[in-house]
């Protein structure tokens, strides 16, 4: 009878194996329903009750019909607009657009965000501070 050579090493590397992709698919899912629930949504829904009726968005956007946040955009406005910003991409009845929230991203002690600029293209309008209603 021949002894069998590098058996366990198999089990071992093949239980790397399946520990990796289970890691990886609860990560991914975690994310996933991170960005997805309600709760993450929270922020969104401010934005929208804020600035979902000023006269650029409604101008220039239309009716809101969805938005997204824009993680990419984050840092690199941060440096045009020489402090922090919040990006989403925003879907209206009339078009699409990138609108900035400046300063912390969530709502100041008043129930306001600071100050906020709508892109359009190459054109860019001061939304001013909003407050969700």
């Amino acid at each position: 009878m021949r002894k069998r050579r590098g058996g366990a090493l198999k089990i071992v590397l093949l239980s790397f194996v399946i520990t990796f992709l289970i890691g990886s698919l609860l990560c991914t899912g975690i994310g996933y329903l991170y960005f997805n629930t309600p709760t993450s949504n929270y922020l969104e829904r401010n934005v929208k009750a804020a600035y979902g009726h000023s006269p650029a968005m409604v101008e220039h956007i239309g009716e809101w019909q969805s938005s997204s946040i824009n993680f990419t955009h984050n840092g690199e406005l941060a440096a045009e607009f020489g402090r922090a910003t919040f990006c989403m991409d925003v879907v209206g009845s009339k078009g699409t657009g990138r609108l900035y929230i400046m300063g912390p991203i969530d709502i100041d002690q008043e129930g306001y965000f600071t100050q906020a600029f709508l892109k359009v293209g190459d054109e860019t309008y001061e939304l001013g501070p909003g407050r969700p209603k």
